[in-house]
């Protein structure tokens, strides 16, 4: 697995994608933000996946909702955004300054 997806990802994988991520530890207080908006580079693997295991698992078109959540999370959140969409989304920007102030993020 590891010569496949290291040239795809990098020094991603050492250390995260391999499994080996430490654990946050338990005084740590963070937020996960997921898009289900299903465009992007990794669209044909994610929909190949869904079509061979007969599901519909939602995604933001590199990763799964489902992957993101993590119980340990003091607060998550789906937005209709891509992956790389995060990093220049407004609504994103704002619901990590919502977090970052209140500990939680902003319910409609």
């Amino acid at each position: 697995m590891k010569r496949t997806l290291s040239p795809l990802v990098g020094q991603s994988y050492i250390g995260a994608l391999d499994g080996t991520c430490p654990s946050v530890p338990n005084d740590v207080e963070f937020g996960v933000i997921a898009g289900d908006k299903s465009q992007g580079l990794g669209l044909l693997f994610l929909n190949y996946h869904n079509r061979h295991y007969r599901t519909r698992h939602a995604h933001d078109g590199t990763v799964f909702v489902h992957e993101t959540e993590l119980p340990s999370a003091t607060d998550s959140l789906i937005l209709p955004v891509t992956h790389t969409g995060m990093l220049t989304s407004s609504a994103v920007a704002n619901q990590v300054v919502h977090f970052l102030e209140y500990g939680k993020f902003r319910r409609a």
